[in-house]
């Protein structure tokens, strides 16, 4: 039974690679790729993000809480440190 999902979940991974770069892309990243442009004063007063910010926001979501919560559901492996 683990074979199977490891062969189902190989088989998905390039579709959420591409997945991932589009929404990446919408969010105005990818964030290494770019520099982080100076934010424009009225933007910032009312809190609107940069695209680069709301690119690392998006990411950094991403790391801290769908990873962690996929790896307890058993889709993704948990990381060595999180042990």
């Amino acid at each position: 039974m683990g074979d199977e999902k490891l062969v189902e979940r190989q088989a998905l991974w390039p579709a959420c690679v591409v997945e991932m770069q589009d929404f990446e892309r919408r969010l105005g990243g990818p964030v290494e790729a770019m520099e982080a442009p100076a934010p424009e004063p009225d933007e910032m007063a009312v809190g609107i993000l940069t695209p680069h910010q709301s690119c690392a926001a998006a990411v950094g979501a991403v790391e801290r809480w769908v990873i962690p919560s996929l790896a307890r559901l058993g889709v993704l492996p948990l990381p060595a440190t999180a042990t």
